[in-house]
């Protein structure tokens, strides 16, 4: 995802990654991670979009190619689990301090009795 991520910023001018999130999908046993990314010279907006397992949900940070993607990585992190490797702060951001519970995306999420 990587390499196709610089392509389209060196080449094609997608030089500001506007949003990252993903989708559960749990009877397919995967996630669906997007990214929309933004050409501000041509005014396109692209969705990018990749699969990971759910069993290990783990994909490359693509803070390296867009440096603005660091917090909706950290939330993606935070509110679906999915890991970013190489990722420069995966601290949380939304959830309480010591969050242990299911992340609350998740189609399996059931809202803690202290929360109801």
């Amino acid at each position: 995802m990587g390499e196709v991520a610089l392509f389209l910023k060196e080449v094609r001018g997608f030089d500001h990654a506007a949003a990252a999130t993903g989708v559960d999908y749990p009877a397919r046993k995967e996630f669906e991670v997007i990214y929309h990314i933004w050409s501000t010279s041509s005014k396109v907006l692209m969705a990018l979009k990749t699969v990971v397992s759910r069993d290990e949900p783990r994909l490359k940070t693509l803070v390296p190619v867009w440096e603005g993607i660091n917090f909706h990585e950290r939330e993606t992190r935070e509110l679906l689990g999915i890991e970013f490797e190489g990722h420069p702060n995966l601290t949380g951001l939304l959830l309480p301090e010591g969050w242990d519970k299911t992340p609350p995306l998740r189609k399996d999420f059931k809202l803690p009795t202290e929360l109801r």
